[in-house]
């Protein structure tokens, strides 16, 4: 018996270490469509371009990125070019972020997640409200007031496609509520910008009962249909 109790200890452990020694790792591509991405020789598809990888072991991994390339007609049709391709090292509870933009060019950020806000604001709630009359109901808390006041003061910094950009980090990074999403896209001009945005932040929703407010924020029907597909399928 003893024997066993002492296995048993060993086994929680060991456990216990392994998961202190992972960490995870997102990848996101600004690089259109057609995209093959590989991470330690393994093929991932990328629903929206992005690929969020939870628990992944600490050390190097390989990220290789192949874009679809046309060439002339009796050629072949098109071939894969490589677009990105590089290691990157992962810490125990870190939060490792590849931005690569459509030449290649990559932005690699990490972040401390033990004991972090990252952390705090990723544990499921009860049925609470809090003192504005929103419920969380089981979902993700949103960002706090000051963190998405600053959040959307940043998006509105940048110009051109620095704005799309870093719209799509923070709904890669951090959870929203309708409202909260509704203000950000409305900085945006052209449906397929609001659309690309929606679509990408959706996994990232904590009320999404209400998520069809967003279809104010379009001006073709062909883009709420998209966007309700979408949800639908998800």
């Amino acid at each position: 018996m003893k024997t066993i109790f002492t296995l048993l200890m060993i086994t929680t452990f060991s456990l216990s270490a392994f998961a202190y020694d992972e960490g995870r790792l997102t990848v996101t591509v600004a690089a259109g469509s057609d995209l093959q991405v590989f991470i330690d020789g393994r093929s991932y598809n990328a629903p929206e371009n992005t690929i969020v990888l939870n628990n992944i072991r600490s050390g190097n991994h390989s990220i290789k990125i192949y874009k679809a390339k046309n060439t002339h007609r009796g050629r072949g049709g098109s071939r894969a070019e490589l677009l990105y391709s590089a290691n990157i090292y992962i810490k125990p509870s870190y939060d490792v972020d590849v931005m690569v933009n459509r030449f290649g060019k990559a932005l690699v950020d990490e972040q401390y997640t033990r004991g972090s806000r990252y952390e705090r604001d990723n544990r499921y709630e009860n049925n609470n409200g809090d003192n504005k009359g929103n419920y969380q109901t089981g979902y993700h808390r949103p960002l706090n007031e000051t963190d998405y006041n600053r959040f959307l003061q940043h998006v509105k910094d940048q110009w051109f496609s620095g704005k799309l950009t870093a719209a799509r980090e923070g709904f890669t990074r951090n959870k929203f509520s309708t409202v909260q999403v509704k203000q950000v896209l409305q900085l945006f001009s052209t449906d397929s910008d609001k659309l690309d945005l929606a679509k990408l932040v959706y996994r990232n929703i904590t009320d999404p009962t209400s998520f069809y407010q967003l279809y104010d924020v379009f001006s073709f029907q062909s883009s709420k249909d998209e966007l309700e597909r979408h949800t639908r399928d998800y």
